[in-house]
């Protein structure tokens, strides 16, 4: 399988895109991607619970994650580039360093993960998984918040979540 990353200019309500950039990754089936928030990293999760990480302007691999053992969900970037976040069908959620490539921490959890969005501050993650929600504090790495419902979603300003039930 393989990746098409575009650059897009939106102007009068019309996206363009240009510069289009085909990624072979011949890994399987891609199951999730992210984008870092400095745009610089693209993440790709597949079927066989291994992770990509490539980066897009040298256009390589810049390191494998390889701990899940289902497929690969969900991908998240923090919003300060320091950490990647997955999740899968097996039930575990993992933050990875990237800048060392190693696990910060691993958790189970009781759901199959769907989502992972971050806050805009970079201090919360929050997981949106078929059985419900959480939110994660990153810097006491712990989870907060467990509740039923799904599609979480932090304000601008980080202050509140919301979730639909």
């Amino acid at each position: 399988m393989f990746i098409l990353l575009f650059k897009c200019v939106y102007s009068h309500y019309v996206f363009k895109a240009y510069d289009t950039k085909k990624i072979d990754l011949n890994k399987g089936k891609i199951t999730s991607m992210a984008i870092s928030p400095d745009q610089g990293k693209l993440a790709v999760g597949f079927k066989s619970g291994k992770i990509i990480l490539w980066s897009i302007q040298k256009s390589k691999i810049i390191n494998e994650f390889t701990a899940h053992k289902k497929r690969v969900t969900a991908l998240c970037f923090s919003t300060d580039n320091k950490y990647l976040v997955s999740g899968s069908w097996d039930k575990n959620i993992h933050l990875w360093e990237l800048k060392s490539g190693k696990k910060a921490k691993t958790f189970k959890i009781f759901g199959h993960m769907r989502r992972i969005v971050a806050s805009n501050d970079g201090k919360y993650l929050g997981f949106d998984f078929y059985e419900g929600v959480a939110v994660y504090d990153i810097q006491n790495k712990k989870v907060l918040k467990i509740e039923k419902g799904s599609n979480i979603e932090f304000s601008p300003n980080s202050k509140y979540f919301g979730l639909s039930y």
